[in-house]
Protein backbone atom coordinates (compact mmCIF):
# COMPACT_ATOMS: atom_id res chain seq x y z
CA UNK A 1 0.00 0.00 0.00
CA UNK A 2 1.19 3.50 -0.82
CA UNK A 3 1.26 4.94 2.68
CA UNK A 4 3.81 5.62 5.32
CA UNK A 5 4.23 7.15 8.72
CA UNK A 6 7.34 8.60 10.22
CA UNK A 7 9.27 7.61 7.10
CA UNK A 8 8.59 3.89 7.65
CA UNK A 9 6.82 1.70 5.13
CA UNK A 10 3.77 -0.37 5.90
CA UNK A 11 5.92 -3.42 6.64
CA UNK A 12 7.45 -1.65 9.64
CA UNK A 13 5.77 -1.09 12.99
CA UNK A 14 2.15 -1.46 11.85
CA UNK A 15 0.92 -0.15 15.19
CA UNK A 16 2.61 3.24 14.96
CA UNK A 17 -0.33 5.00 13.34
CA UNK A 18 -2.74 4.39 16.19
CA UNK A 19 -0.25 4.07 19.04
CA UNK A 20 -1.43 0.56 19.90
CA UNK A 21 -1.05 -2.93 18.51
CA UNK A 22 -3.84 -4.81 16.80
CA UNK A 23 -5.58 -1.81 15.19
CA UNK A 24 -4.57 -2.89 11.71
CA UNK A 25 -8.13 -2.46 10.45
CA UNK A 26 -7.91 1.25 11.28
CA UNK A 27 -4.71 1.58 9.33
CA UNK A 28 -6.32 -0.22 6.38
CA UNK A 29 -9.28 2.14 6.63
CA UNK A 30 -7.06 5.21 6.36
CA UNK A 31 -5.03 3.74 3.55
CA UNK A 32 -7.91 2.53 1.42
CA UNK A 33 -10.49 5.29 1.94
CA UNK A 34 -11.39 7.38 -1.08
CA UNK A 35 -10.79 10.51 1.01
CA UNK A 36 -7.34 12.08 0.57
CA UNK A 37 -5.55 12.26 3.94
CA UNK A 38 -2.14 13.68 4.80
CA UNK A 39 -0.62 14.25 8.26
CA UNK A 40 2.08 16.71 9.40
CA UNK A 41 4.19 16.46 12.54
CA UNK A 42 4.90 19.37 14.88
CA UNK A 43 7.74 20.57 12.65
CA UNK A 44 5.53 20.76 9.55
CA UNK A 45 6.82 17.68 7.75
CA UNK A 46 4.61 15.04 6.15
CA UNK A 47 4.66 11.76 8.08
CA UNK A 48 1.63 10.05 6.56
CA UNK A 49 -0.24 10.12 3.26
CA UNK A 50 -2.66 7.60 1.82
CA UNK A 51 -3.16 6.43 -1.75
CA UNK A 52 -6.06 8.81 -2.39
CA UNK A 53 -3.85 11.75 -1.39
CA UNK A 54 -1.18 10.65 -3.84
CA UNK A 55 -3.79 10.34 -6.59
CA UNK A 56 -5.32 13.76 -5.85
CA UNK A 57 -1.92 15.51 -5.77
CA UNK A 58 -0.78 13.46 -8.78
CA UNK A 59 2.45 12.47 -7.09
CA UNK A 60 4.22 9.52 -5.50
CA UNK A 61 4.39 8.62 -1.85
CA UNK A 62 8.19 8.91 -1.91
CA UNK A 63 7.85 12.58 -2.80
CA UNK A 64 5.24 13.34 -0.15
CA UNK A 65 6.75 11.63 2.88
CA UNK A 66 9.27 13.93 4.48
CA UNK A 67 8.29 16.95 2.42
CA UNK A 68 7.55 20.21 4.22
CA UNK A 69 4.37 22.23 4.27
CA UNK A 70 6.56 24.93 2.71
CA UNK A 71 6.98 22.68 -0.32
CA UNK A 72 3.30 21.88 -0.75
CA UNK A 73 1.53 25.17 -0.04
CA UNK A 74 1.60 28.15 -2.40
CA UNK A 75 3.82 30.96 -1.02
CA UNK A 76 0.90 33.40 -0.96
CA UNK A 77 -1.05 31.02 1.29
CA UNK A 78 1.70 30.22 3.81
CA UNK A 79 0.86 32.89 6.39
CA UNK A 80 -2.81 31.88 6.43
CA UNK A 81 -1.96 28.18 6.60
CA UNK A 82 0.51 28.82 9.45
CA UNK A 83 -2.19 30.59 11.42
CA UNK A 84 -4.60 27.71 10.83
CA UNK A 85 -2.05 25.10 11.97
CA UNK A 86 -1.33 27.11 15.12
CA UNK A 87 -5.04 27.35 15.84
CA UNK A 88 -5.54 23.63 15.29
CA UNK A 89 -2.67 22.85 17.68
CA UNK A 90 -4.44 24.99 20.28
CA UNK A 91 -7.65 22.98 19.91
CA UNK A 92 -9.51 25.11 17.36
CA UNK A 93 -11.65 23.27 14.75
CA UNK A 94 -11.66 25.56 11.71
CA UNK A 95 -14.08 25.20 8.85
CA UNK A 96 -12.80 23.74 5.56
CA UNK A 97 -11.02 26.29 3.38
CA UNK A 98 -9.57 26.56 -0.11
CA UNK A 99 -5.78 26.44 -0.46
CA UNK A 100 -3.51 26.19 -3.50
CA UNK A 101 -1.40 23.05 -3.23
CA UNK A 102 1.45 21.90 -5.45
CA UNK A 103 0.72 18.84 -7.57
CA UNK A 104 3.13 16.45 -9.21
CA UNK A 105 3.93 18.51 -12.31
CA UNK A 106 4.85 21.56 -10.21
CA UNK A 107 1.68 23.53 -10.91
CA UNK A 108 -0.84 24.67 -8.29
CA UNK A 109 -4.33 23.33 -7.75
CA UNK A 110 -7.05 24.93 -5.64
CA UNK A 111 -8.25 22.29 -3.19
CA UNK A 112 -10.43 22.21 -0.09
CA UNK A 113 -8.54 21.37 3.11
CA UNK A 114 -10.01 20.46 6.49
CA UNK A 115 -7.35 20.22 9.26
CA UNK A 116 -7.70 18.73 12.72
CA UNK A 117 -5.39 17.85 15.60
CA UNK A 118 -4.82 14.13 16.20
CA UNK A 119 -3.34 12.74 19.44
CA UNK A 120 -0.78 10.06 18.58
CA UNK A 121 1.64 8.29 20.91
CA UNK A 122 5.18 9.59 20.94
CA UNK A 123 8.40 7.67 20.43
CA UNK A 124 9.04 4.82 20.30
CA UNK A 125 5.46 3.90 19.28
CA UNK A 126 4.63 6.93 17.15
CA UNK A 127 5.55 10.41 15.96
CA UNK A 128 3.58 12.32 18.60
CA UNK A 129 0.63 14.63 18.06
CA UNK A 130 -0.12 15.34 14.37
CA UNK A 131 -2.09 17.77 12.26
CA UNK A 132 -4.18 15.61 9.95
CA UNK A 133 -5.59 17.25 6.85
CA UNK A 134 -8.50 15.96 4.80
CA UNK A 135 -8.13 17.18 1.20
CA UNK A 136 -10.97 17.33 -1.28
CA UNK A 137 -11.14 18.34 -4.90
CA UNK A 138 -13.65 21.19 -5.08
CA UNK A 139 -13.87 21.08 -8.87
CA UNK A 140 -17.65 20.64 -8.86
CA UNK A 141 -18.15 23.43 -6.37
CA UNK A 142 -15.80 25.64 -8.34
CA UNK A 143 -17.67 24.79 -11.54
CA UNK A 144 -20.91 26.02 -10.02
CA UNK A 145 -19.28 29.15 -8.61
CA UNK A 146 -17.68 29.97 -11.97
CA UNK A 147 -21.02 29.40 -13.68
CA UNK A 148 -22.88 31.64 -11.23
CA UNK A 149 -20.18 34.29 -11.54
CA UNK A 150 -20.49 34.27 -15.33
CA UNK A 151 -24.29 34.38 -15.08
CA UNK A 152 -24.37 37.28 -12.60
CA UNK A 153 -21.80 39.30 -14.54
CA UNK A 154 -24.01 39.31 -17.62
CA UNK A 155 -21.94 37.01 -19.83
CA UNK A 156 -23.80 35.77 -22.93
CA UNK A 157 -26.03 32.80 -22.14
CA UNK A 158 -24.15 30.36 -24.36
CA UNK A 159 -20.84 31.24 -22.67
CA UNK A 160 -22.40 30.64 -19.22
CA UNK A 161 -23.57 27.18 -20.28
CA UNK A 162 -20.13 26.45 -21.75
CA UNK A 163 -18.59 27.29 -18.36
CA UNK A 164 -21.00 24.91 -16.61
CA UNK A 165 -20.46 22.07 -19.10
CA UNK A 166 -16.69 22.43 -18.93
CA UNK A 167 -16.69 22.50 -15.13
CA UNK A 168 -18.86 19.38 -14.87
CA UNK A 169 -16.65 17.41 -17.27
CA UNK A 170 -13.97 15.21 -15.75
CA UNK A 171 -12.02 12.01 -16.52
CA UNK A 172 -14.09 10.14 -13.92
CA UNK A 173 -17.54 11.43 -14.91
CA UNK A 174 -16.92 11.91 -18.63
CA UNK A 175 -17.70 14.82 -20.91
CA UNK A 176 -20.71 16.99 -20.14
CA UNK A 177 -22.74 18.82 -22.77
CA UNK A 178 -25.97 20.78 -22.59
CA UNK A 179 -28.79 20.79 -25.14
CA UNK A 180 -30.82 24.02 -25.02
CA UNK A 181 -33.05 26.27 -27.12
CA UNK A 182 -32.01 29.67 -28.49
CA UNK A 183 -33.65 31.75 -31.23
CA UNK A 184 -35.94 28.90 -32.22
CA UNK A 185 -33.08 26.44 -32.67
CA UNK A 186 -31.54 23.71 -30.55
CA UNK A 187 -27.91 24.32 -29.62
CA UNK A 188 -25.25 22.53 -27.63
CA UNK A 189 -22.72 23.72 -25.07
CA UNK A 190 -19.61 21.66 -24.35
CA UNK A 191 -16.61 20.11 -26.04
CA UNK A 192 -18.49 17.32 -27.83
CA UNK A 193 -20.10 17.61 -31.26
CA UNK A 194 -23.76 18.71 -31.42
CA UNK A 195 -24.74 15.16 -32.43
CA UNK A 196 -23.45 13.92 -29.05
CA UNK A 197 -25.77 16.46 -27.41
CA UNK A 198 -28.85 15.39 -29.36
CA UNK A 199 -28.82 18.34 -31.77
CA UNK A 200 -29.42 17.62 -35.46
CA UNK A 201 -27.67 19.39 -38.36
CA UNK A 202 -30.82 21.50 -38.83
CA UNK A 203 -30.82 22.67 -35.21
CA UNK A 204 -33.62 20.43 -33.94
CA UNK A 205 -33.84 17.90 -31.11
CA UNK A 206 -32.78 14.47 -32.36
CA UNK A 207 -35.90 12.31 -32.12
CA UNK A 208 -34.27 9.05 -33.18
CA UNK A 209 -36.18 6.28 -31.38
CA UNK A 210 -34.07 4.82 -28.59
CA UNK A 211 -31.75 7.79 -28.28
CA UNK A 212 -31.39 8.81 -24.62
CA UNK A 213 -32.63 12.37 -25.16
CA UNK A 214 -35.67 11.09 -27.06
CA UNK A 215 -36.49 8.82 -24.12
CA UNK A 216 -35.93 11.66 -21.63
CA UNK A 217 -38.16 13.95 -23.69
CA UNK A 218 -40.98 11.41 -24.02
CA UNK A 219 -40.90 10.32 -20.36
CA UNK A 220 -39.93 13.75 -18.95
CA UNK A 221 -37.60 11.86 -16.60
CA UNK A 222 -33.84 11.24 -16.28
CA UNK A 223 -32.56 8.24 -18.22
CA UNK A 224 -29.28 6.48 -18.85
CA UNK A 225 -28.37 4.01 -21.55
CA UNK A 226 -25.36 1.76 -21.92
CA UNK A 227 -23.43 2.45 -25.12
CA UNK A 228 -24.24 -0.96 -26.61
CA UNK A 229 -27.97 -0.15 -26.36
CA UNK A 230 -27.76 3.11 -28.31
CA UNK A 231 -28.87 3.47 -31.95
CA UNK A 232 -26.11 2.42 -34.35
CA UNK A 233 -24.76 5.81 -35.45
CA UNK A 234 -24.77 7.18 -31.92
CA UNK A 235 -23.21 4.00 -30.55
CA UNK A 236 -20.27 4.31 -32.95
CA UNK A 237 -19.67 7.93 -31.97
CA UNK A 238 -19.83 6.99 -28.28
CA UNK A 239 -17.31 4.21 -28.81
CA UNK A 240 -15.01 6.64 -30.61
CA UNK A 241 -14.76 8.81 -27.48
CA UNK A 242 -14.53 5.87 -25.11
CA UNK A 243 -17.95 6.45 -23.51
CA UNK A 244 -19.57 3.45 -21.85
CA UNK A 245 -22.96 5.07 -21.25
CA UNK A 246 -25.02 8.21 -21.72
CA UNK A 247 -26.88 10.00 -18.93
CA UNK A 248 -29.61 12.55 -19.79
CA UNK A 249 -31.50 14.76 -17.35
CA UNK A 250 -34.31 17.00 -18.72
CA UNK A 251 -34.58 20.49 -17.24
CA UNK A 252 -37.78 22.57 -17.78
CA UNK A 253 -37.25 25.69 -19.90
CA UNK A 254 -39.83 28.48 -19.41
CA UNK A 255 -39.02 29.82 -22.89
CA UNK A 256 -39.53 26.55 -24.78
CA UNK A 257 -42.00 23.69 -25.00
CA UNK A 258 -39.01 21.34 -25.20
CA UNK A 259 -36.84 21.13 -22.08
CA UNK A 260 -33.11 21.64 -21.95
CA UNK A 261 -30.98 18.54 -21.27
CA UNK A 262 -27.92 17.86 -19.15
CA UNK A 263 -26.03 15.12 -20.98
CA UNK A 264 -22.97 13.25 -19.68
CA UNK A 265 -20.89 10.50 -21.25
CA UNK A 266 -19.12 8.47 -18.49
CA UNK A 267 -16.36 6.03 -19.37
CA UNK A 268 -17.61 3.43 -16.87
CA UNK A 269 -21.19 2.08 -16.97
CA UNK A 270 -21.31 1.58 -13.19
CA UNK A 271 -21.14 5.33 -12.58
CA UNK A 272 -24.14 6.13 -14.81
CA UNK A 273 -26.89 5.63 -12.19
CA UNK A 274 -24.79 7.59 -9.70
CA UNK A 275 -24.52 10.46 -12.19
CA UNK A 276 -28.31 10.48 -12.57
CA UNK A 277 -28.64 11.08 -8.83
CA UNK A 278 -25.90 13.72 -8.89
CA UNK A 279 -27.17 15.65 -11.91
CA UNK A 280 -30.77 15.93 -10.71
CA UNK A 281 -29.55 17.98 -7.76
CA UNK A 282 -27.14 20.93 -7.99
CA UNK A 283 -26.42 20.80 -11.75
CA UNK A 284 -30.12 20.65 -12.60
CA UNK A 285 -30.85 23.47 -10.15
CA UNK A 286 -28.04 25.56 -11.66
CA UNK A 287 -29.32 25.11 -15.22
CA UNK A 288 -32.91 25.75 -14.12
CA UNK A 289 -31.74 28.98 -12.47
CA UNK A 290 -30.06 30.06 -15.71
CA UNK A 291 -33.11 29.23 -17.82
CA UNK A 292 -35.45 31.06 -15.43
CA UNK A 293 -33.13 34.07 -15.39
CA UNK A 294 -32.94 34.14 -19.18
CA UNK A 295 -36.74 34.00 -19.43
CA UNK A 296 -37.12 36.79 -16.86
CA UNK A 297 -34.61 39.01 -18.68
CA UNK A 298 -36.37 38.29 -21.97
CA UNK A 299 -39.69 39.33 -20.45
CA UNK A 300 -38.17 42.52 -19.05
CA UNK A 301 -36.56 43.35 -22.40
CA UNK A 302 -39.86 42.73 -24.13
CA UNK A 303 -41.66 45.02 -21.69
CA UNK A 304 -38.98 47.67 -22.16
CA UNK A 305 -39.29 47.62 -25.95
CA UNK A 306 -42.92 46.75 -26.55
CA UNK A 307 -46.29 48.30 -25.89
CA UNK A 308 -48.16 46.36 -23.23
CA UNK A 309 -51.59 46.89 -24.81
CA UNK A 310 -50.97 46.00 -28.46
CA UNK A 311 -47.74 43.99 -28.27
CA UNK A 312 -46.18 46.22 -30.93
CA UNK A 313 -42.73 47.73 -30.47
CA UNK A 314 -42.75 51.07 -28.67
CA UNK A 315 -41.43 54.40 -29.96
CA UNK A 316 -37.93 53.89 -28.57
CA UNK A 317 -37.51 50.48 -30.17
CA UNK A 318 -39.04 51.72 -33.43
CA UNK A 319 -36.46 54.52 -33.61
CA UNK A 320 -33.69 52.02 -32.90
CA UNK A 321 -34.97 49.88 -35.77
CA UNK A 322 -34.93 52.91 -38.09
CA UNK A 323 -31.32 53.55 -37.07
CA UNK A 324 -30.50 49.95 -37.97
CA UNK A 325 -32.22 50.36 -41.34
CA UNK A 326 -30.38 53.62 -41.98
CA UNK A 327 -27.05 51.90 -41.27
CA UNK A 328 -27.70 49.45 -44.13
CA UNK A 329 -27.87 52.43 -46.57
CA UNK A 330 -30.78 50.74 -48.29
CA UNK A 331 -33.99 52.65 -49.09
CA UNK A 332 -36.96 52.18 -46.82
CA UNK A 333 -40.35 53.79 -46.30
CA UNK A 334 -42.04 54.98 -43.14
CA UNK A 335 -45.79 55.36 -42.73
CA UNK A 336 -46.91 57.43 -39.75
CA UNK A 337 -50.56 56.78 -38.79
CA UNK A 338 -52.95 58.66 -36.54
CA UNK A 339 -56.45 57.38 -35.84
CA UNK A 340 -59.29 59.74 -36.73
CA UNK A 341 -62.26 60.24 -34.41
CA UNK A 342 -60.68 58.13 -31.69
CA UNK A 343 -61.28 60.54 -28.78
CA UNK A 344 -65.09 60.22 -29.06
CA UNK A 345 -64.70 56.45 -28.66
CA UNK A 346 -63.13 56.92 -25.23
CA UNK A 347 -65.60 59.65 -24.31
CA UNK A 348 -68.71 57.69 -25.38
CA UNK A 349 -67.80 54.09 -24.55
CA UNK A 350 -65.00 54.30 -22.01
CA UNK A 351 -61.30 53.65 -22.14
CA UNK A 352 -61.70 49.88 -21.94
CA UNK A 353 -63.47 49.98 -25.31
CA UNK A 354 -60.87 52.43 -26.62
CA UNK A 355 -58.14 49.99 -25.63
CA UNK A 356 -59.90 47.20 -27.53
CA UNK A 357 -60.11 49.46 -30.60
CA UNK A 358 -56.39 50.22 -30.42
CA UNK A 359 -55.60 46.49 -30.15
CA UNK A 360 -57.87 45.75 -33.13
CA UNK A 361 -56.19 48.47 -35.23
CA UNK A 362 -52.78 47.07 -34.32
CA UNK A 363 -53.91 43.62 -35.45
CA UNK A 364 -55.11 45.02 -38.81
CA UNK A 365 -51.79 46.79 -39.35
CA UNK A 366 -49.89 43.59 -38.57
CA UNK A 367 -52.08 41.79 -41.11
CA UNK A 368 -51.26 44.40 -43.77
CA UNK A 369 -47.53 44.39 -43.12
CA UNK A 370 -45.09 42.39 -45.23
CA UNK A 371 -42.46 39.97 -43.91
CA UNK A 372 -39.60 42.19 -42.71
CA UNK A 373 -41.80 45.20 -42.00
CA UNK A 374 -41.92 46.59 -38.47
CA UNK A 375 -45.13 47.90 -36.88
CA UNK A 376 -44.93 50.11 -33.81
CA UNK A 377 -47.20 52.05 -31.50
CA UNK A 378 -45.45 55.39 -31.16
CA UNK A 379 -48.08 57.41 -29.30
CA UNK A 380 -51.53 57.18 -27.71
CA UNK A 381 -53.44 56.51 -30.94
CA UNK A 382 -50.44 56.80 -33.27
CA UNK A 383 -48.78 53.93 -35.12
CA UNK A 384 -45.87 53.68 -37.53
CA UNK A 385 -44.61 51.15 -40.03
CA UNK A 386 -41.06 50.78 -41.31
CA UNK A 387 -40.98 49.07 -44.71
CA UNK A 388 -37.54 48.13 -46.12
CA UNK A 389 -37.14 48.38 -49.87
CA UNK A 390 -40.48 50.09 -50.52
CA UNK A 391 -40.56 52.54 -53.45
CA UNK A 392 -42.50 55.82 -53.83
CA UNK A 393 -45.26 54.14 -55.84
CA UNK A 394 -45.43 51.21 -53.42
CA UNK A 395 -45.72 53.42 -50.36
CA UNK A 396 -48.69 55.33 -51.76
CA UNK A 397 -50.55 52.10 -52.56
CA UNK A 398 -49.66 50.81 -49.10
CA UNK A 399 -50.89 54.02 -47.43
CA UNK A 400 -54.18 53.66 -49.28
CA UNK A 401 -54.56 50.09 -48.00
CA UNK A 402 -53.94 51.32 -44.43
CA UNK A 403 -56.60 54.02 -44.71
CA UNK A 404 -59.19 51.60 -46.10
CA UNK A 405 -58.40 48.86 -43.54
CA UNK A 406 -58.67 51.17 -40.52
CA UNK A 407 -61.84 52.85 -41.83
CA UNK A 408 -63.70 49.55 -41.86
CA UNK A 409 -66.18 49.26 -38.92
CA UNK A 410 -65.29 46.96 -36.02
CA UNK A 411 -67.50 45.39 -33.36
CA UNK A 412 -66.24 45.81 -29.79
CA UNK A 413 -68.22 44.76 -26.68
CA UNK A 414 -71.49 44.91 -28.62
CA UNK A 415 -70.70 48.35 -30.11
CA UNK A 416 -70.05 49.03 -33.78
CA UNK A 417 -67.09 51.38 -33.84
CA UNK A 418 -65.92 53.40 -36.82
CA UNK A 419 -62.74 55.40 -36.61
CA UNK A 420 -60.46 55.97 -39.58
CA UNK A 421 -56.86 56.96 -40.13
CA UNK A 422 -54.67 59.63 -41.65
CA UNK A 423 -51.26 58.60 -42.93
CA UNK A 424 -48.04 60.49 -43.59
CA UNK A 425 -45.44 58.61 -45.54
CA UNK A 426 -41.89 59.18 -46.69
CA UNK A 427 -39.26 57.17 -48.52
CA UNK A 428 -35.83 57.52 -46.93
CA UNK A 429 -32.63 57.48 -48.88
CA UNK A 430 -29.00 56.69 -48.02
CA UNK A 431 -27.65 59.01 -45.35
CA UNK A 432 -31.04 60.14 -44.03
CA UNK A 433 -31.05 60.19 -40.23
CA UNK A 434 -33.70 57.97 -38.68
CA UNK A 435 -35.10 60.71 -36.40
CA UNK A 436 -35.35 63.09 -39.36
CA UNK A 437 -37.17 60.48 -41.43
CA UNK A 438 -39.72 59.90 -38.68
CA UNK A 439 -40.14 63.68 -38.23
CA UNK A 440 -40.73 64.05 -41.96
CA UNK A 441 -43.40 61.34 -41.87
CA UNK A 442 -44.98 63.10 -38.87
CA UNK A 443 -45.07 66.35 -40.85
CA UNK A 444 -46.76 64.55 -43.75
CA UNK A 445 -49.30 63.13 -41.29
CA UNK A 446 -50.07 66.63 -40.01
CA UNK A 447 -50.74 67.82 -43.55
CA UNK A 448 -53.03 64.83 -44.17
CA UNK A 449 -54.98 65.74 -41.03
CA UNK A 450 -55.35 69.35 -42.20
CA UNK A 451 -56.53 68.13 -45.58
CA UNK A 452 -59.60 66.51 -44.05
CA UNK A 453 -58.47 63.19 -42.51
CA UNK A 454 -58.92 59.63 -43.85
CA UNK A 455 -56.28 60.31 -46.46
CA UNK A 456 -52.51 60.24 -46.87
CA UNK A 457 -49.74 62.58 -47.82
CA UNK A 458 -46.25 61.82 -49.07
CA UNK A 459 -43.61 64.29 -47.90
CA UNK A 460 -40.32 63.69 -49.66
CA UNK A 461 -39.83 66.80 -51.73
CA UNK A 462 -42.52 65.98 -54.30
CA UNK A 463 -45.85 67.79 -54.70
CA UNK A 464 -48.73 66.99 -52.38
CA UNK A 465 -50.39 63.66 -53.12
CA UNK A 466 -53.83 63.22 -51.60
CA UNK A 467 -56.81 61.09 -52.54
CA UNK A 468 -59.85 59.70 -50.82
CA UNK A 469 -59.91 55.91 -51.37
CA UNK A 470 -63.19 54.07 -51.62
CA UNK A 471 -61.94 50.48 -51.77
CA UNK A 472 -58.84 48.40 -51.41
CA UNK A 473 -56.78 48.34 -54.62
CA UNK A 474 -57.03 45.11 -56.50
Amino acid sequence: MRSSIGGRTDTEDESSLTGGSGDFWLRALLEQTSEAIVAFDATGFVVFANASCCDLLETDLQFLIGSSVLDLVHPDELMRVGSVISGVSAGVRPRPGLVRLRIGDGTWKLLEVSPSSIAIAGAPHGPGDLTMVLIRDNALQEAHWNFLAALSSGEPFDICLRVLASGLSSPADGEMCINYAADGQRRSAGQLSPEMAGVTATGQLDQTPGSPWQLAYVTDAPVWRATELLPNGLRRRAEDIGAAACVVVPVPDPASAVPAFLIQWPTQPAIAPLLVEALIRRPKEALLLALDRRAAISRLEHLAHHDGLTGLVNRERFLDALEELAATEQPYAVCYIDLDRFKPVNDSHGHHVGDRVLAACAKRLMHLSRPGDLVGRVGGDEFALACPGMSHADVEAFAERIVVALRSPMRVDGHVIEVGASVGCVVAGPGDAAAAVLASADTALYRAKRAGRSTWFRDDGTPVTMERPTALPS
